[in-house]
């Protein structure tokens, strides 16, 4: 496995923690009630963090690459 795709996995990893734990604290929210524009602006800043690693991690993936060309 490359370093890349380790730290693709790591990502991938992460990113299923998150988004069980975020499951299992929107089920203990509705059991309480929920504040959508609060909800939706995590979201939104979820959705944003997402995108911005993922470019993070197809720059690295593009500089590992061009350095193993040399």
């Amino acid at each position: 496995m490359t370093l890349i795709g380790g730290a693709r996995a790591a990502a991938e990893d992460r990113q299923a923690f998150t988004a069980a734990r975020h499951a299992a604290f929107r089920s203990s929210e509705l059991a309480l009630g929920v504040d959508s524009d609060a909800e939706l602006q995590n979201l939104m800043l979820l959705e944003q963090a997402y995108a911005a690693n993922a470019k993070v991690i197809e720059a690295v993936d593009g500089l590992l690459q061009r350095l193993l060309e040399m």
